[in-house]
Order: structure tokens, then C-alpha cells, then sequence
């Protein structure tokens, strides 16, 4: 297999990893955070409406499952390519998702405890299943930058020879 088709075959192997493990919890957090709004605002979207809203929060989802992708295949540079604006909005992005896992995971233990102080254990399991999810997502980031790592020494080393 040539070196170009490898990398492309490596490169297509990451983006559906990332597309796999990132674009679903991207999607149904953009709902529902779309749906807590629009609940707080007392606001109901018809249908064509609620169509545009799902579209944006898949296509939300494509892109940052797609940035996801990028930066397990090209690590810190993922930062920096692109115009000023482009890296700004990057960051802005990354910011963003770091700061939403935490809430996330700020919110989750809290309904966790408040769920089994009033014995309403259905909650304690979903929580707990969410709580697995991020621990797999986290792994599976983990294992994609040893894979990345280990794709590099590989072409270090075919370099030598």
C-alpha cells in the first residue's frame, strides 16, 4: 500500500472515530441545550422551525467531530492553521467544549446525589451510564493519541531505513 493511501486510510479511520464517538453526545447536548432555552424563554417552534434547529445542531455535530479529528491526527498544530480569525474561532470552540464537560459533569453529580437522597435510583443508573460514556470518550481520546503517536514513529522509522 503506498504511503499516501495509508495515510488517507488513517486519516478517514480517525474522522469516522470522531464522527462515532463525538458527533451523537454534540448533537443531543445542542438539542437540549436549544430545548432548555427555549423552555426558560417560553418559546414553541413549529415544525419547519425545529427542522432548521435539528440540521444546525447536525451539522454543529459534523463540525466538531471533524475538528476532533484534526487535532488527534495533527495534535497542537491543529491550533494554529488557518487565518487569525479562523485560529481565534478554534480556540473559542475548544474552549467551549472543555468548559462543557465540566458543567456537564458539575451537573451530573449533583443530579446523581440529589436523585439518591430522594431514592429515585432510575436517575442514579442513568447517571451513572452517562458517567461510563465520559469515561469512555476520555479513553477512547487517549487511545487515539497513543494510536497517533505510535502512527509517527512509524513513519519516523520508515524514514531512517
Amino acid at each position: 500500500m503506498s504511503e499516501s493511501r495509508f495515510r488517507l486510510l488513517t486519516a478517514g479511520a480517525v474522522w469516522v472515530g470522531a464522527l462515532l464517538l463525538f458527533a451523537p453526545p454534540t448533537f443531543l447536548g445542542t438539542i437540549w441545550a436549544v430545548e432548555e432555552f427555549l423552555a426558560v424563554a417560553g418559546v414553541s417552534l413549529s415544525a419547519p422551525v425545529r427542522l432548521l434547529v435539528d440540521m444546525t445542531a447536525f451539522l454543529i455535530a459534523v463540525l466538531v467531530a471533524t475538528e476532533i479529528a484534526a487535532w488527534r491526527l495533527h495534535g497542537g498544530d491543529w491550533l494554529r492553521r488557518g487565518s487569525r480569525r479562523v485560529r481565534v474561532v478554534r480556540i473559542a470552540l475548544a474552549g467551549v467544549v472543555s468548559v462543557g464537560v465540566l458543567a456537564v459533569s458539575g451537573a451530573l453529580a449533583v443530579v446523581m446525589a440529589s436523585a439518591a437522597a430522594s431514592g429515585r435510583y432510575g436517575t442514579v443508573v442513568i447517571g451513572f451510564a452517562a458517567a461510563f460514556g465520559v469515561a469512555f470518550v476520555v479513553s477512547a481520546v487517549r487511545i487515539g493519541r497513543e494510536f497517533r503517536r505510535g502512527y509517527q514513529d512509524r513513519d519516523a522509522s520508515r524514514r531512517l531505513s
